[in-house]
């Protein structure tokens, strides 16, 4: 039998092809280097994003490691700050990543990458996305062979499509369920149940295409499973609906099965000759190796049963020789295919490495910008700190001034009252009672009494002889009492002398 896997991949494409319906700056057929062209000169950073994650899109089943630098590129400028800045363009750079993992093999970070765009798309509130990618994720666990995993993710995505009547989604539930089911022989009936419930929407959308991928997937699934009625009326409309569609690999897929089927259920080797030739024709000139060689194997059986064993060696031959050069074939892309994920692990590793030093260069920035600034704030500060002190400081100065020259023309005034009343001993007197006490160094004895001499109006000389002190040590008790009057020079003096004498 002759079964169509082509049918998994076609479906999956339309389901990671879904994603990009709302892309609207570039068209769909943007060549290439037109966005080469346009990332050169484009120099905003989301739309620079959306380029990288077109290369990708367009590079990946033609140069898939290239197409993956692109969208992780484009992960990295979306993550330039430490910070999502773009979730939609993140979103878009995790689906095409997945769908890049998946022509690769790569399975499991296929899956990863999926749910790391799931998460955007549930805080987003994307129901669109949630869908699509659920049902991406459960066509994976599929090809893991997760059974459980699988009918998890398909399950919760038919759940929100059958809410949002999404029929697309529906159809690509029930499309992986019924490939999950029909793996097994106890479960085979409820993978044809699936099947029929996708190809009654696909007939609803008169999806011609749909139609016939559902249909033949129905038809191997009960041929694989030795259920044949009605089989034969199946690939049959299956044929009709891909030879108008031109698709050569289904209508020789098609073309095998039903020799298949009249080798299995018919028991009619002549037809199933004839079938298989014809299949076997359509195969060869399209080059569909993999066919050839299961419709070469049909042709074995059919040609021995019909005891035409010349013809039946010819094809087991061919088989054999078909079969080692696809082994070979096979070995060198297997070794590809490790040097490929070798060379991909690499380059994420130094893509992750990179993210980190710029998230640590980031970091050491904010540091240090923080610290600069501390620093100026608080040396702003102590300068107004600084001001403030100062000018506190001049104002009491100047109030302890003023609070003692105050206090001075107070005890003068009284000075001149006293000499006016009371003679020079009761001036002495009360200079020395008064005085005094407002000084923080007093005068002395010897010191009142140049003063009170002063007070007079006496020169040095005159004082000295008064004193019966010489004119030198008149000159340093002046001295003395100039800086404990707070007074700079003898005319200062002088002139306070004079104007307690006008009060007398």
């Amino acid at each position: 039998m002759i079964k169509n896997f082509f049918a998994i991949a076609f479906f999956t494409f339309i389901i990671s092809n879904s994603l990009r319906a709302n892309s609207n700056i570039i068209s769909q057929d943007t060549t290439l280097n037109q966005l080469l062209r346009k990332l050169e000169v484009v120099k905003d950073d989301s739309i620079n994003i959306y380029l990288l994650n077109e290369l990708g899109w367009v590079l990946r089943n033609s140069k898939p490691i290239l197409a993956k630098d692109y969208v992780n590129e484009a992960i990295v400028l979306n993550h330039l700050h430490g910070i999502v800045r773009f979730k939609s363009r993140l979103l878009d750079s995790y689906n095409t990543l997945g769908l890049i993992n998946k022509h690769l093999g790569e399975y499991h970070n296929a899956i990863n990458n999926y749910l790391k765009g799931l998460r955007i798309a549930e805080s987003n509130n994307d129901s669109l996305s949630q869908r699509t990618i659920l049902n991406n994720i459960g066509y994976l666990y599929n090809q893991q062979t997760n059974i459980e995993k699988t009918k998890e993710f398909c399950m919760k995505a038919l759940k929100l499509s059958i809410s949002a009547n999404d029929t697309l989604n529906m159809i690509n539930s029930y499309e992986t369920l019924g490939i999950l089911y029909s793996s097994n022989k106890k479960t085979y009936k409820d993978g044809i149940l699936y099947f029929e419930k996708s190809l009654h929407l696909e007939r609803l959308r008169k999806n011609t295409w749909g139609i016939g991928v559902t249909l033949f997937n129905i038809a191997c699934n009960k041929l694989d499973n030795g259920y044949y009625e009605g089989l034969l009326e199946d690939f049959e409309e299956c044929l009709r609906i891909f030879r108008e569609l031109n698709e050569d690999y289904i209508v020789a897929a098609c073309l095998g099965n039903i020799g298949s089927l009249y080798i299995e259920y018919y028991r009619d080797y002549s037809q199933a000759i004839y079938y298989l030739n014809k299949s076997q024709k359509l195969a060869e000139e399209s080059k569909f190796v993999d066919l050839q060689i299961n419709i070469y194997d049909n042709l074995f059986k059919a040609y021995n049963k019909n005891k035409d064993y010349k013809n039946a060696i010819k094809f087991l031959e061919l088989k054999i020789n078909l079969s080692d050069t696809v082994l070979s074939e096979s070995k060198i892309r297997i070794i590809t295919e490790l040097e490929t994920k070798y060379q991909t692990e690499k380059k994420e590793q130094e893509l992750l490495l990179q993210q980190k030093e710029i998230e640590v260069l980031e970091k050491d920035k904010k540091i240090k910008d923080y610290t600069l600034y501390g620093v100026l704030i608080i040396f702003i500060l102590l300068i107004f700190a600084g001001f403030g002190w100062f000018r506190n400081y001049k104002n009491k100065r100047i109030v302890e001034e003023n609070a003692i020259r105050y206090q001075l023309d107070l005890y003068i005034k009284e000075i001149e009252l006293l000499k006016s009343s009371k003679g020079p001993k009761n001036i002495h007197e009360t200079i020395k009672q008064n005085l005094n006490t407002i000084l923080d160094d007093p005068l002395s004895e010897r010191e009142l009494e140049v003063f009170n001499e002063l007070s007079k109006g006496k020169t040095n000389k005159e004082m000295g002889e008064t004193l019966f002190v010489s004119v030198n040590t008149v000159k340093t008790h002046l001295k003395s009492i100039y800086e404990k009057l707070d007074v700079k020079n003898r005319t200062q003096a002088v002139k306070k002398v004079d104007e307690l004498e006008k009060v007398g």
